[in-house]
């Protein structure tokens, strides 16, 4: 045996490092990577709280939203609600809207019925009270522009508008621009006066009680709410 090998054999190694100081980094390690799992959990459970909390309350303003459109909807009944009107054929029938709006109003008959190019709208800066004048003609051009004002101004009596038929259930233009307010805010959608008229046109009605603003059908109201909702 070569004695460079035998001397290697009999030196003793020594190391710097303390008695169980392996041990104690092990032990070190370990206090950590609890001490991190410990940390990630308290992380998650505060997230899980979060979330559960946003859940909650989701479901509470779905559960609101929910009942509120069901006992508008019950105002209606289902069997009564024809279908809606695009607004592009409203303004064909113009008409016939003119002829009813004379025959449902008391003082209308010594008035000329106007021809099927023009119609009868509101002239707010000739009138305080803000009711349709019947000595205002505007073209069908101009219909829009006119059933605007009911938008400015849901206090307008509208007497020339179509009176409200038997059993049909309306509602004032006052509240139903507060409920599609309310509605809109919570969609995606968004809609300006010119788009939510040609929608409500259709619907319009004169006040039942004079003072009481004007009137919509509440089956239009209702599909143009489920319009701004559903998109």
């Amino acid at each position: 045996m070569p004695l460079d090998s035998r001397l290697k054999s009999h030196v003793t190694k020594f190391s710097a490092k303390p008695p169980g100081h392996d041990a104690a980094r092990q032990r070190e390690n370990q206090r950590r990577h609890r001490a991190r799992v410990k940390g990630k959990m308290s992380d998650l459970e505060a997230a899980l709280a979060s979330t559960q909390a946003e859940l909650e309350a989701a479901l509470m303003q779905i559960e609101h939203l929910s009942a509120e459109v069901e006992r508008l909807r019950n105002l209606v009944p289902t069997s009564t609600r024809p279908v809606p009107q695009p607004a592009s054929q409203s303004t064909t029938r113009t008409d016939e809207f003119v002829t009813d709006a004379v025959m449902m109003t008391g003082v209308a008959p010594a008035l000329p019925i106007p021809p099927a190019e023009s119609v009868e709208t509101c002239a707010e800066n000739q009138h305080p009270d803000n009711s349709c004048c019947p000595e205002t003609l505007v073209s069908t051009g101009a219909l829009d522009a006119a059933l605007l004002t009911s938008i400015d101004d849901p206090d307008s009596d509208c007497p020339l508008l179509p009176a409200p038929l038997p059993g049909e259930s309306t509602i004032t233009c006052r509240d139903a621009y507060k409920i599609i307010k309310d509605r809109n805010a919570l969609s995606d959608v968004g809609m300006d006066s010119e788009a939510m008229n040609g929608w409500l046109k259709p619907g319009y009605r004169r006040a039942i009680v004079p003072g009481s603003g004007c009137r919509v059908e509440t089956h239009v109201l209702f599909d143009f709410i489920d319009h701004i909702t559903s998109n």
